[in-house]
């Protein structure tokens, strides 16, 4: 799997509120991994909300295009696959709505829809590079309070690796990847929460 885009703009003006500069698990921003070419930034802690609007660059589009707000898991995931497909997904409230909200991707002016394709947790089809493994909301869990959202990288021996924003919020121990889910009977397993399944695109005449 390929990944192009890496610079990005629209950082926060002001600085990060409060709850993203106290405690961190490391600084808010910082990086702490790479996918690719697409950076991962520290979110500081899963308490963080920083709403200020990250523009990614990207050809022909001078501002930058929007890819959420800083540095969060669906921020992340959009920028993974606006560099993976020059496209991107509309606004979406937490990353657990990505699960039913999300069934096209679109270049940032609009044009050259393809459509995604939402495939079940222990399913006939297993997951590949490049799909987004959507987690569900579990209220008791700070960092599943909105659900989330984490990238494959790659497919391994008993499952695949993923690549994450807003997880951990540290330094990724692994080259490229944060941590991998394993496979059980063709469901990914992860004890740490409940995972819906994972979107993928398809891919027609770009």
């Amino acid at each position: 799997m390929v990944f192009t885009l890496s610079v990005l703009s629209g950082l926060a003006l002001a600085g990060p509120p409060p709850l993203c500069q106290a405690s961190c698990l490391t600084p808010f921003g910082q990086v702490i991994g790479k996918a690719g070419d697409v950076i991962v930034r520290s979110n500081c802690s899963v308490e963080c909300v920083d709403p200020t609007p990250i523009m990614s660059a990207h050809p022909g589009h001078p501002d930058g295009v929007y890819t959420g707000i800083g540095w969060q898991c669906v921020e992340f995931a959009r920028r993974a696959w606006l560099s993976q497909y020059g496209r991107v997904f509309g606004s979406v409230d937490t990353a657990a709505d990505m699960w039913t909200a999300v069934r096209t991707i679109a270049k940032p002016n609009g044009e050259a829809v393809l459509p995604v394709v939402a495939h079940p947790n222990g399913g006939s089809v297993l997951p590949a590079a490049g799909d987004l493994v959507i987690y569900a909301v579990d209220p008791a869990q700070r960092s599943l309070r909105f659900g989330h959202v984490g990238l494959v990288v790659a497919l391994t021996d008993d499952g695949v690796a993923l690549a994450e924003q807003n997880w951990s919020n540290q330094p990724w121990p692994h080259a490229g990847f944060s941590r991998k889910l394993k496979n059980q009977a063709g469901k990914l397993h992860d004890p740490q929460g409940t995972i819906l399944g994972w979107l993928s695109v398809q891919q027609g005449d770009q």
